[in-house]
């Protein structure tokens, strides 16, 4: 019988799932951070207060806890609206940061501001302590006492300090975004965080009998779900990620294998189909499509092949008579040859997973080594031809790779080698 390898699904694989969405959702999101500060704040308040207050009743205090409440009336005013105007600055730099990457570099580099926790950070802080400043300004035009305690004013300068700090890091890290040594080494450490989480070493593949694809049992074409605004499918986008773990539990419920058609990063419309069903035709649809994470842009945690695409896109950039950068296209060459490497060094996806009875209950397409190749380094050549730089970096990207990956991994390489000397003939 033919054999197949394959990775094994547990519950573990599930949290790991989840953990990931989470991550992912929190590096994506402009929202939970500010609202963490925001809360933590209010509570800061009431506890500062509290403190206080039980500072107030008791005997034989130092004049130094104490400070007249107009003071602080003052100070909480000159913070909040000061942390108005942070917030306007943090705002305008990051605008003029996303404005220049997406000239310079590419569109598809912007989500790395957006992801940046230097900046989420910078915006939460300034909200939070805005939010501290503006509540304990309430308070003290409340208070019925001439004086007041200093502990809560003393937590206030704090934040402020703190502020300071922070929009000093925020300032260097806009700085050091908006080089592009820095963009292509951020982007290739994601990528190299993908791939080690997408491409498990050996020990994680079992052999299993292999599937027999003819025709399906179930075609699940896609649909989006009705009155559910905030559902992670949208009515039509890429394939961002797959909940493997519950797709592999339905197949083992039902006795069947579910087989995905679109790759992660693939382009989903409405009605088209995403899933055959072998040994089953009962499956609920909606049961399966829980499973697709279909989202209007790509990302890197589950599409590797994303991160080469974005190292590529700068190149290409670089090379356009617009920018004219050839340095920076050697720059993303040495980088992606890295990544290859890496990625030949893995064993080869084969895109199956089993259950804990080893039967292949799931198979989901996946990026070949030629694929990978070709998306690397076809379209440099294409637009780099012109350039000597380009040429003399490529050249030395295919000795190196021909030199350490694998034999059966050189004729894609060989064929880049081939078109790249083609290339220099013709000119």
């Amino acid at each position: 019988m033919d054999k197949i390898r394959a990775q094994s699904i547990d519950e573990r694989s599930k949290i790991d799932y989840t953990r990931q969405r989470f991550n992912e959702w929190v590096q994506g999101s402009l929202i939970f951070y500010p609202l963490l500060f925001m809360l933590a704040a209010l509570l800061l308040v009431f506890i500062t207060r509290s403190a206080d207050k039980n500072l107030l009743l008791q005997e034989n205090v130092s004049d130094w806890w104490y400070a007249k409440s107009d003071i602080a009336v003052t100070i909480s005013s000159l913070v909040a609206s000061s942390m108005l105007a942070f917030l306007a600055i943090v705002f305008s730099v990051s605008l003029v940061s996303l404005q220049l990457a997406n000239q310079q570099y590419s569109p598809r580099v912007i989500s790395i501001f957006e992801r940046s926790y230097t900046t989420k950070i910078a915006l939460s802080l300034f909200i939070g302590t805005f939010v501290f400043s503006f509540m304990l300004l309430i308070f003290a035009l409340r208070t019925h006492y001439e004086q007041i305690t200093i502990i809560s004013l003393i937590v206030e300068l704090l934040l402020v300090f703190a502020c300071l700090i922070i929009f000093i890091v925020f300032t260097k890290s806009i700085m050091m975004m908006i080089r592009v040594t820095y963009t292509i080494s951020i982007i290739a450490d994601e990528t190299r965080q993908a791939i080690d989480e997408n491409m498990p070493p050996e020990k994680a593949y079992i052999d299993c009998q292999a599937v027999s694809f003819e025709k399906p049992d179930q075609v699940i074409k896609y649909s989006h779900p009705p009155h559910k605004p905030f559902s992670k499918r949208h009515e039509h986008g890429v394939l961002k990620a797959l909940e493997r773990s519950t797709l592999v539990q339905l197949a083992r419920k039902h006795e069947c294998v579910i087989r995905v058609l679109p790759r992660s990063g693939d382009y989903i419309n409405q009605d088209d189909p995403v899933v055959e069903v072998y040994g089953d035709n009962t499956l609920k649809a909606g049961d399966v499509l829980k499973a697709l994470y279909v989202a209007p842009e790509r990302t890197v945690y589950q599409d590797p092949a994303y991160g080469i695409r974005m190292l590529v896109d700068i190149a290409l950039q670089a090379l356009s008579p617009a920018v004219n950068a050839p340095t920076t296209a050697h720059q993303v060459i040495s980088r992606l040859t890295n990544l290859l490497l890496i990625i030949a060094q893995k064993p080869e996806q084969t895109g199956a997973y089993t259950d804990d009875s080893h039967q292949v209950r799931l198979i989901q397409p996946v990026h070949t080594w030629e694929d990978y190749v070709r998306i690397t380094f076809t379209e440099i050549q294409y637009y780099g031809v012109d350039d000597p730089q380009t040429r003399m970096s490529l050249g030395t990207a295919f000795d190196y790779l021909l030199e350490k990956v694998p034999e059966e991994y050189k004729p894609p390489i060989e064929r880049q080698k081939a078109l790249l000397s083609g290339n220099s003939d013709h000119e």
